[in-house]
């Protein structure tokens, strides 16, 4: 079953990474990388899989992975981080 399709909730193409943010057992959102506008498309975790919105991450380009974790990686990521692939710039970067 497709949860997500190319012309579907503003999804230019390439759809290549997706992640799980669990808020719950069976509830948070599902994030899925879409490369054609180097944005992010955010979906209810539960079926039937609602849209949800967008977003971008500045210096984000041509993505084709993402993960995120909802749990402290010390004081600076207290709330957790999101990390993306970009082709733009071979720099490791770190955005808060």
């Amino acid at each position: 079953e497709y949860i997500l399709r190319v012309g579907q909730n503003e999804v230019v193409g390439d759809l290549e990474g997706i992640t799980i943010l669990a808020t719950g057992l069976d509830t948070g959102y599902i994030i899925a990388s879409d490369q054609g506008r180097s944005q992010f498309i955010v979906l209810d975790r539960k079926t039937p899989h609602q849209y949800i919105g967008s977003f971008a991450v500045q210096g984000a380009n041509n993505t084709d992975g993402v993960d995120v974790a909802n749990y402290p990686f010390g004081k600076r990521f207290a709330d957790g981080i999101l990390a993306c692939h970009t082709d733009y710039d071979a720099e490791v970067r770190a955005m808060v």
